[in-house]
């Protein structure tokens, strides 16, 4: 079984052949047209990740690939699967140029894997009711055929729905790779971060992965160029409850609170010595 990793589903040919359906798909953009192209030209023994996908294109930000991915996924070019690895959760990705994955190729890949197929942002699982709003949704199938009852089946409606949406942030939340401190803290915010549009966790298990210079698990207090997890954690929190909602560009307003904390850490362990 794969574990983590990008897959392709076609085998390797040696060289690519890109569809014309693909090059002239009226719903996806450059960007998703070149990151499936890019994903194609990699060969099969090559061990790629998603975090990595998002590092790989320089002159692309984070939620530009980001934003291509979604295109592709939601076009059915990419499909996403999880499964339950003791207490976290294991992803694993496979993607195909043509044509877009079939219902029937879903479920091959579900038993092939162990794993379920889910959608792009806090993993919701594609066999799952739709949100409430979609022209797909059997919440409102029903609210039209039974207009008795219209108020109270879309107030539990809406109920199970928050709550079906809670839970799928708190799975996210707890298959991210950051400091425990910090998952707790979001875990005790779920409620309020779920109706936040701006809350963007990615972005946070991002910039903890990739900016080694500014953070290190296992510094002290006397490493001052660096935080430990704690001072992370302490940094972050201080800056939710600092910054005024809507907040924007969430990696750029991490990197400018990290560097404040090691600045003043900075401060401190020179007053000591």
């Amino acid at each position: 079984m794969s574990k983590g990793n990008i897959k392709n589903y076609a085998k390797d040919k040696g060289f690519e052949i890109i569809p014309r359906g693909l090059l002239q798909h009226p719903r996806l953009s450059l960007q998703a047209i070149g990151l499936l192209c890019n994903l194609q030209s990699y060969p099969e023994t090559w061990n790629l990740n998603k975090t990595e996908v998002y590092t790989r294109f320089p002159k692309n930000k984070k939620t530009s690939v980001a934003n291509a991915w979604e295109e592709l996924v939601e076009e059915k070019y990419i499909i996403q699967l999880r499964r339950r690895e003791g207490k976290k959760w294991d992803y694993i990705y496979y993607f195909n140029l043509t044509p877009p994955f079939t219902n029937v190729e879903v479920q091959e890949l579900e038993n092939k894997e162990s794993a379920k197929a889910m959608s792009f942002r806090f993993s919701e699982a594609q066999n799952e009711k739709p949100k409430m709003g979609s022209t797909k949704s059997a919440d409102n199938r029903i609210n039209i055929k039974d207009n008795t009852h219209k108020d109270n089946i879309h107030k539990n409606n809406t109920q199970d729905q928050n709550h079906n949406q809670e839970d799928q942030l708190k799975d996210y939340i707890e298959s991210t790779n950051l400091p425990m401190g910090l998952k707790k803290y979001f875990f005790d915010q779920v409620k309020v971060l779920v109706n936040d549009p701006t809350f963007d966790i990615q972005s946070i298990e991002y910039f903890y992965n990739t900016y080694v210079q500014l953070i290190d698990s296992k510094c002290t207090r006397d490493d001052i160029d660096t935080l430990n997890d704690t001072e992370f954690t302490h940094t972050v929190r201080k800056m939710f409850k600092k910054v005024d909602r809507p907040i924007y560009k969430m990696e750029s307003l991490l990197k400018e609170w990290v560097l404040s904390a090691i600045h003043y850490k900075k401060e401190n362990f020179f007053d000591r010595n």
